[in-house]
């Protein structure tokens, strides 16, 4: 018989000389440093981030949109028609706007708004439709009564700050698109009465009672009437057992007019407008109104 012989290729032996290779010079390759556990207690480093990647928001204007159709454009110019009918607006239609996300496609330059009494807006605004009936609305149902309350007159302007302007919030980066950006808020600083002053938001509004610790010294500041005087038998008396004592009597301060009509028309915008805010909001409202018809899910936003 022949014997059989098993032939190892050099290829083999090449292969098995290198792995011997790598398994004695395995053992004396350097191992990185084990992980440094924090101590008991100590806090636990978070990773790096990048908060403008994060948070940042396009402009609105950047943002690649369709312009507004044949269609949408008459549609929007027909229910504008008809909403302001009857109010008192006085406006005229401009061409649709469409800048990235911002714009309309039926917008109006509002100006002037009330149907018992118009009321100019300076300059005038570029706003929606359904925007200019609620001004109406609020000027017929709380700004002209308010001032015939508190100024023994009306008003006949408005100073308009800003309308349509394609922002985001604050013009912040981080914040999403601003109803103004949608042509659908309005910022006003200033109301004139028929004598031709002008009421000021910056310089005439005032804390409402409820943030007054006490009622003012009136020798100190002669814009500011004094109190009167509590009856012995309403604020000062006893209160029935079960009843919370009436407080406001002897620390509310009595508002100067001004200070009380804008007040008074700004509490109004709140039953009126899906955002109503003032000087109580922040910093960047304290020279004048903000009031837009953004949809809320839980109600009006009012500060």
């Amino acid at each position: 018989m022949k014997s059989r012989h098993r032939y190892k290729p050099a290829a083999v032996f090449g292969c098995a000389v290198m792995l011997s290779g790598i398994a004695v010079s395995a053992p004396h390759a350097q191992k990185p440093p084990p992980p440094v556990q924090p101590g008991p207690g100590a806090p636990i480093p978070l990773p790096e981030r990048n908060p403008a990647r994060i948070f940042a928001q396009p402009h609105p204007g950047e943002i690649a949109t369709p312009e507004w159709s044949a269609q949408e454009v008459q549609d929007a110019t027909d229910r504008c028609a008809m909403l302001l009918a009857g109010t008192g607006v006085k406006y005229r239609f401009l061409n649709p706007i469409r800048e990235g996300r911002c714009g309309t496609p039926a917008p109006i330059e509002l100006s002037a708004i009330g149907k018992t009494r118009a009321v100019a807006i300076e300059p005038a605004a570029r706003v929606t439709c359904g925007l200019a009936a609620t001004l109406s609305s609020w000027a017929d149902g709380f700004l002209q009564p308010t001032a015939r309350k508190h100024l023994d007159g009306e008003i006949t302007n408005i100073r308009n700050i800003a309308s349509y302007v394609c922002r985001n919030r604050y013009n912040a980066n981080d914040k999403p698109i601003s109803e103004h950006a949608r042509a659908n808020a309005l910022d006003m600083a200033a109301f004139k009465t028929q004598s031709g002053d002008w009421i000021n938001v910056l310089d005439n509004w005032a804390l409402p009672p409820e943030s007054f610790p006490a009622a003012p010294d009136a020798s100190q500041d002669k814009t500011v009437t004094p109190p009167p005087e509590a009856k012995p038998d309403t604020a000062t008396a006893p209160a029935p057992a079960g009843q919370i004592p009436n407080r406001r009597a002897e620390t509310e301060p009595a508002f100067e007019p001004r200070s009380a009509f804008l007040y008074e028309i700004h509490e109004g915008a709140c039953t009126l407008f899906g955002t109503a805010l003032g000087p109580l909001a922040n910093e960047a409202h304290k020279n004048h109104f903000h009031y837009d018809l953004a949809k809320r899910k839980h109600g009006a936003y009012c500060e």
